[in-house]
């Protein structure tokens, strides 16, 4: 697994990286075709992906969607397909029927929306954003708003950045 990351100085920063970098993991170990690591790993990314995509929808793209329409409507049609695909790869992981192919544009999808998020949506966000909303966003996209025992399991099992 990735390095653990002390939190970032800026609260919208380190979050794609750090999602890339969990699925890269979950790759990784799916080759050693080692299953009792995989599960977990799963389990982590899935949780860690859509805490991720819950706190931009409802931290930061209502306030996007005001002040650019056709770029907030792009980002949730991505989150959409990243929801869709991960119920999709969830079976395929119990399954034992995850496929390059399939992966391979996922990645490509994640890191394409990464790029479009940093250079749109938070680089608005960085500007626009009162602090504390950016804040609150951190704090759910990094599962702090969960209870404290959930939250310390998964601070141990994915790293905050």
């Amino acid at each position: 697994m990735s390095p653990k990351r002390r939190p970032s100085s800026h609260p919208l920063r380190g979050h794609h990286t750090r999602l890339v970098g969990l699925f890269q993991d979950l790759m990784a170990e799916a080759k050693k075709d080692d299953r009792s690591k995989l599960r977990p790993m799963w389990a982590t990314f899935e949780t860690a992906l859509l805490a991720h995509i819950n706190a931009e929808e409802t931290e930061l793209l209502p306030l996007y969607r005001q002040a650019h329409p056709e770029e907030a409507a792009g980002v949730a049609k991505d989150h959409d397909y990243f929801r869709k695909t991960l119920s999709e790869f969830g079976v395929d992981v119990d399954l034992h029927l995850m496929r390059v192919d399939v992966v391979e544009e996922f990645i490509r999808r994640l890191r394409d929306h990464a790029i479009s998020e940093d250079g749109g949506l938070y680089a608005w966000a960085a500007q626009k954003v009162p602090k504390d909303v950016q804040e609150r966003f951190r704090k759910v996209a990094e599962g702090i708003t969960l209870p404290p025992a959930k939250r310390a399991l998964e601070a141990l099992e994915i790293g905050l950045p």
